[in-house]
């Protein structure tokens, strides 16, 4: 399943920047190099076909042009500014570092390497969802599976891409500490947040791209029940990208809020179960 034809699939709708026959970026212009850029989990770069065109190395990127008497801006500044958008985005979205610099081709790569069909089924649906994003509807991924199957990464992934082709604002939050918690912190008057629970809520509900990792349906009050079906609803409501890990699968939830969550998240996303190792998702760091 790797090679070209991946690669393909997955950035036929990307925003391009530079050459479309460059064998190296496929004309995205940066390419992921997982040792270099100075960080520990690998950086973006200028792809060598735009390396060759750089007149500014430092921003504003702009350069001289003495033919035409003004500054312009240097080939290579789109590609500069969207390596400086990925970092923001990155940032921003709060993906656990261990999972940050993974990306669908270095795991397909492994999985096709150690033979492991059931991973192979689960990023092919993470490459449906990948480009969902790009536009229309889109094409949310309930993973389930036991613990240490590699779910949360492969929602990571999945996220990882949709910053890097599409530079959408995304999130990771883990269910109880970045959401319950959160939204109970509200409730303490000598928090910063106090009064903020409205506000909370409506920023998960309407971020573009969010994970939900780790829903369970064990110890959960009917307070923290009617408050993720909030945030699921109002999330089917504005048609927003979402991806969800859970320890259990959809029909576990069918009596939470008399049904409506298991109606919901089945309309909002494919059902994929993962019963793989972490390793077999590991990106070569």
């Amino acid at each position: 399943m790797s090679g070209p034809g991946i690669a393909a699939r997955l950035e036929a709708q990307a925003i391009r920047l530079s050459d479309p026959s460059c064998p190296f970026c496929r004309g995205l212009g940066i390419v992921f190099d997982p040792q270099g850029s100075g960080k520990a989990r690998g950086g973006f770069l200028l792809c060598q076909c735009l390396e060759k065109k750089v007149r500014a190395k430092d921003p504003p990127y702009e350069y001289f042009d003495e033919e035409r008497g003004l500054m312009a801006a240097c080939p290579a500044r789109p590609a500069r500014l969207a390596i400086e958008r990925i970092e923001t985005l990155t940032r921003a979205a709060h993906i656990p570092p261990r999972f940050q610099g993974n990306y669908l081709e270095a795991a397909l790569a492994q999985a096709d390497k150690d033979g492991d069909e059931t991973t192979l089924m689960a990023l092919d649906n993470a490459i449906e969802t990948v480009k969902s994003a790009a536009g229309g509807t889109p094409y949310g991924l309930f993973i389930y599976g036991p613990p240490g199957a590699g779910k949360t990464h492969l929602a990571c992934i999945v996220i990882n891409e949709i910053i890097r082709l599409y530079r959408k604002t995304s999130l990771f939050a883990k269910v109880h500490r970045d959401v319950i918690a959160r939204v109970k912190s509200t409730f303490n008057q000598n928090s910063d947040a106090y009064g903020q629970a409205r506000t909370i809520e409506e920023e998960l509900a309407k971020v573009p791209v969010l994970v939900l990792d780790d829903l369970g349906i064990k110890e959960t009050t009917p307070f923290e029940n009617q408050l993720l079906y909030d945030i699921i609803d109002s999330r089917y409501d504005y048609d927003r990208l979402t991806i969800i890990t859970s320890n259990d699968s959809i029909d576990a939830f069918k009596e939470v809020a008399q049904g409506r969550v298991t109606s919901r998240l089945r309309q909002m996303c494919r059902e994929v179960h993962l019963e793989a190792e972490d390793h077999r998702l590991k990106h070569a760091l």
